[in-house]
C-alpha cells in the first residue's frame, strides 16, 4: 500500500504567532487586498477575534489573533494551487499583523482509500503490519477486529510529525425537502481507510527565515517518502 493508492481529501496549513491585536484594525485591509487577488472570496465569519472566508467552494481561509489557516478540500495531489495560495496569504497576513516570528507552522494532510465494506477496510489496516495482536477471543469476547486504528507521534529538535491510520465508516443521511421530489433520499455508509499526517515545526521561526511554498513542497515530499514505511509500500 502507498499514498498513491489514496485520494487526498483535505490539506491544511496553519501558522501560529503571539497574540496580534492589530487584527482589530487591519482585518479590513488584509481581506480587501485578498479580494483583489481572489475576487470570489465570500465572507463566512466576521468577529473581532476571527475573520473567515470561503473561496471557490473549495477553500476555507481564516485569521485570528493567535493563528491563521488555509484549508483546501480535495486539492491536487501535488498541492500546486494550495501552495500558491498559502504563500500569498502567509506573507500578506504577516505584513498586515506585523508578525515577527511563527510559534508553530504545520501542514496536515488527510488521505482516504475506499473499501467495499467494514471487513475489507479492517483487513487493509491490519495488513500494514503496524499491529502485533494475539489470537482471539479477547476479554472473554468471541468476535472479530473492528475499525482498528494506529497512531504515533515523533519529534526532533526542530520538526515533528504525527501519523494516524484507521479504518472507518462514514454515514450519509439525506432526506430531501418535501418541495423537492426530484432529489433522491440517501441513507448509506461508506467504508475506507483514513491516513492523517501532521507535519509541523517544534520551535519558533523568524518570519524572514521562512518561505511557505518551499516548506510545504519539502513537507509533501517527506510525507510521501516516509509514509511508505508505515503503509508497507
Amino acid at each position: 500500500m502507498d499514498l498513491s493508492d489514496f485520494i487526498l481529501e483535505r490539506s491544511i496549513f496553519q501558522f501560529r504567532y503571539s497574540p496580534s491585536y492589530l487584527l482589530w484594525d487591519s482585518a479590513g485591509a488584509l481581506w480587501h487586498d485578498a479580494q483583489i487577488r481572489w475576487p470570489k472570496l465570500k465572507l463566512k465569519r466576521g468577529e473581532p477575534g476571527v475573520t473567515a472566508f470561503t473561496l471557490d467552494n473549495k477553500y476555507d481561509i481564516a485569521v485570528s489573533t493567535e493563528s491563521s489557516s488555509v484549508v483546501c478540500h480535495f486539492p491536487s495531489s501535488d498541492l500546486t494551487d494550495f501552495m500558491e495560495k498559502v504563500a500569498y496569504f502567509v506573507d500578506a497576513t504577516s505584513a498586515h499583523l506585523k508578525i515577527q516570528e511563527y510559534l508553530r507552522v504545520g501542514l496536515r494532510l488527510f488521505y482516504r482509500r475506499t473499501y467495499r465494506d467494514k471487513e475489507s477496510s479492517t483487513i487493509g489496516v491490519l495488513e500494514t503490519k503496524l499491529f502485533s495482536v494475539p489470537e482471539g477471543p479477547h476479554f472473554g469476547i468471541k468476535g472479530s477486529y473492528s475499525f482498528p486504528e494506529f497512531a504515533i507521534r515523533w519529534e526532533g529538535e526542530s520538526l515533528g510529525v504525527s501519523f494516524r491510520l484507521k479504518a472507518e465508516g462514514r454515514k450519509i443521511d439525506f432526506d430531501p425537502p418535501m418541495d423537492a421530489p426530484e432529489l433522491q433520499t440517501i441513507h448509506e455508509e461508506k467504508f475506507g481507510i483514513l491516513c492523517d499526517v501532521d507535519y509541523f515545526t517544534s520551535g519558533s521561526l523568524l518570519v524572514g527565515q521562512f518561505r511557505a511554498h518551499d516548506w510545504i513542497k519539502n513537507g509533501l515530499h517527506v510525507i510521501r517518502r516516509d509514509s511508505r514505511g508505515f503503509l508497507g509500500g
